[in-house]
């Protein structure tokens, strides 16, 4: 299901799940410090704008931003995340604030 990566940039247990990445999906290589892309792929390569969710499977449009609130589960912009564990969330928010 999900294989254990360590991280070097998030702490507590969230450093620990990192989940492959979906069938026909690409994990970004780009040189962004965004951590949202350890928890998110890209469906096309040529498309930034379109980015899945590694827990729900949900694509969402808008990029790395949108999808990152998706997984925070802030109302308003996107469906929240059903599966995202809630370390993830705390690491998500405080990467956030420390921006």
């Amino acid at each position: 299901m999900a294989e254990e990566i360590p991280a070097k940039n998030v702490e507590g247990n969230a450093a620990k799940f990192r989940p492959s990445p979906l069938p026909g999906h690409l994990k970004s290589n780009v040189t962004s410090q965004d951590i949202a892309w350890d928890w998110n792929c890209l469906k096309d390569v040529n498309n930034r704008k379109q980015v899945t969710c590694d827990f729900c499977g949900k694509t969402t449009t808008g990029g790395i931003t949108r999808a990152r609130r998706h997984q925070m589960g802030v109302r308003g912009d996107c469906s929240s995340c059903p599966k995202c564990p809630d370390d993830v969330k705390e690491a998500l928010k405080a990467a956030l604030l420390n921006k």
